[in-house]
C-alpha cells in the first residue's frame, strides 16, 4: 500500500485536518492554499526510499489520516470506542438516545447555532469536573494589517470563553497547532469538531498518540460539507465588504419571525456590522456545493458515527419554524446521556425523544448525497483519479436513475469550478465576473432539482392513488 502523500494528498483528498503535520512535523506541513483551503503536503526532503521506510514502520500519521486507506473506518472505530451503546442502527450508527430540544437558558440559546445543546454540554462537563475545558473553533477578529484566518481552533477553559466560542463556522480550520499545544497536558478536554476531525482524534487514540491523551470526550457537529475561506468572502462581498476588509463574520444570526433554516449572515468591517438573510444571497444554497473540498464528496459519515455525542439542526417540520433553533442530538456516551436526562427532568433542557427514522429525515439531503450519490461518484470518478478513498459504501453504476445522476454530476462540476472562478474574480476585483460564470450553472442545477421534485411528487401521488384503490 502507498502512503498518504501518494494517495490522499497528491490526488486532492486532503481535508486539511493537520493531523499528519502535528504527528510528523519533520515530514508534513499544513497550510492554507490560494483557494482558501487547508492542505497538507510532504516536505521536499522526503524521497522515495524514506517513503518506503515510513510505510514499513507504519508511521502513526499513516494510520491517523481520516481518508487514508491504512486507517480504520468509522464502523470499526465505533465498535471499539462506543461498543457499550445499547442500540446499533444500520444508518444512524451506535446510540443510547436520540433527541431534539433546546436549552432553557436563553442567554446560551440566543448565541448558539441551534438549540444551544452543544455549548451546554461543554459547560456542564466543566461544571461537573469531568473536563478542564473545551477544544473548539473560535472566531478571530482580523485587521487589514494582521490578515490571517477568520476562525481557528483554541482551548477554552473559562465559562466565558466556552460561551463566546463560534457558532457554526462555515470556514476551514486545522488541528496541528492546538494538538501541539495540548500535547503532554495533564488536563482533560471535550473536543468539538466535524465528523472527519473526530475520526482523526479516534484514530490517534487507537495508536495511543500523546497528542490527544488529554481529550476525554468528543462531540461531532452534523456536516453537509466543509467550505473554503472563499465562502465567507463571497458572502461579505455581496453584503458590502470586499474580501480584504472582513474583520469577522457570524454565519448563524437569528431573526425573529424567520424560520431557523434561513440564516442571517453578519459581517463586521471598517464601517461596522452589515447583515443579510441567506435566502437573499447568491450561492448560499448548500445543495449547490460552492467551495466544497473534494474530500467532502467522498465522505460517508453522515451522523458523526465515531463521536460520544453528535449535535446538529433539527430540520424537521415540528421545529424548523422556531427562529431560536432546535438541536438534534445523538447521544452515545452514558455519562453525557445521564447529564441530558437529569437536566431534562429538572427542565433545564427541553428534550423530545426521536426515532432513527426522524433523525434520518432531518438529514435526508445529506444522507442521499453520501449514500446513493457516493456510490455513483465512486464509479464515475475512480477512473479520473489515480486513487480514491476506500469507503464502506461500494461503487455502483446503477445506484441511481439517469436524472439523479445528472444532478450529482452537476453538483460535482459546480464545486470544482467555483474555486477557480472566485479566485479569478478576486484577481480581477470583480464579483460580477463570478456571477457571470456561476449563475448559468446554478440556474441549470435549480431547474434539474425542480424537475426532480415534480417527478418525486408525481410518483408519491401515483402510490397514494394505488393504495386508495386497493
Amino acid at each position: 500500500m502507498k502512503n498518504i502523500n501518494d494517495t490522499v494528498i497528491k490526488n486532492g483528498f486532503c481535508i486539511g485536518c493537520g493531523v499528519c503535520s502535528a504527528l510528523a512535523p519533520d515530514r508534513y506541513i499544513t497550510e492554507m492554499d490560494e483557494y482558501g483551503l487547508y492542505k497538507s503536503h510532504s516536505i521536499d526532503s522526503i524521497d522515495s526510499i524514506q517513503n518506503k521506510i515510513i510505510l514499513k514502520n507504519k508511521k502513526i500519521e499513516e494510520l491517523a489520516c481520516p481518508f487514508s486507506e491504512n486507517a480504520a473506518n468509522e464502523t470499526q472505530l465505533a465498535d471499539y470506542f462506543l461498543g457499550d451503546a445499547p442500540h446499533n442502527h444500520e444508518i444512524v450508527g451506535r446510540y443510547t438516545n436520540l433527541y431534539a430540544g433546546w436549552v432553557g437558558d436563553q442567554s446560551i440559546r440566543d448565541k448558539a447555532s441551534s438549540g444551544g445543546i452543544a455549548r451546554w454540554i461543554g459547560l456542564k462537563l466543566k461544571e461537573k469536573g469531568l473536563v478542564d475545558g473545551v477544544i473548539q473553533v473560535c472566531s478571530n477578529e482580523v485587521t487589514a494589517e494582521s490578515g490571517g484566518a477568520l476562525f481557528e481552533y483554541r482551548v477554552c477553559e473559562t465559562k466565558d470563553e466556552i460561551i463566546r466560542a463560534a457558532t457554526s463556522a462555515y470556514y476551514p480550520v486545522t488541528l496541528d497547532k492546538v494538538l501541539k499545544q495540548i500535547k503532554g497536558s495533564n488536563k482533560k478536554y471535550l473536543f468539538v469538531g466535524l465528523p472527519c476531525f473526530v475520526k482523526s482524534i479516534r484514530l490517534m487514540a487507537l495508536q495511543n498518540a500523546e497528542e490527544i491523551s488529554s481529550i476525554a470526550y468528543t462531540l461531532s457537529i452534523f456536516c453537509g460539507h466543509l467550505k473554503s475561506a472563499a465562502y465567507a468572502e463571497m458572502i461579505a462581498w455581496q453584503i458590502g465588504y470586499t474580501p480584504e476588509k472582513i474583520k469577522s463574520i457570524n454565519f448563524r444570526g437569528k431573526t425573529e419571525g424567520i424560520k431557523a433554516s434561513i440564516k442571517r449572515y453578519e459581517v463586521t468591517g471598517p464601517d461596522g456590522v452589515k447583515s443579510e438573510l441567506s435566502s437573499k444571497l447568491f450561492g448560499t444554497n448548500y445543495g449547490l456545493g460552492f467551495f466544497k473540498p473534494l474530500a467532502c464528496d467522498f465522505c460517508d459519515d453522515v451522523f458523526g458515527e465515531t463521536a460520544d455525542v453528535v449535535i446538529g439542526d433539527a430540520w424537521l417540520p415540528k421545529y424548523v419554524k422556531d427562529h431560536k433553533g432546535t438541536s438534534l442530538v445523538i447521544s452515545r456516551n452514558p455519562e453525557i446521556d445521564a447529564l441530558i436526562a437529569e437536566a431534562s427532568e429538572q427542565e433545564v433542557l427541553f428534550m423530545d425523544k426521536l426515532t432513527p427514522s426522524q433523525v434520518i429525515q432531518s438529514q435526508a439531503g445529506s444522507y442521499r448525497h453520501r449514500t446513493d450519490g457516493l456510490r455513483w461518484r465512486l464509479w464515475k470518478y475512480s477512473a479520473e483519479y489515480e486513487w480514491v478513498p476506500v469507503k464502506r459504501i461500494k461503487k455502483n453504476l446503477r445506484a441511481l436513475f439517469v436524472r439523479r445522476k445528472k444532478i450529482y454530476t452537476m453538483r460535482y462540476k459546480i464545486s470544482s469550478i467555483s474555486h477557480e472562478m472566485f479566485l479569478n474574480a478576486k484577481r480581477r476585483e470583480s464579483l460580477e465576473y463570478f456571477y457571470k460564470r456561476m449563475r448559468p450553472l446554478a440556474n441549470e442545477y435549480k431547474y434539474k432539482m425542480r424537475f426532480e421534485w415534480k417527478t418525486i411528487q408525481a410518483a408519491i401521488g401515483r402510490k397514494i392513488k394505488k393504495m386508495i384503490r386497493a
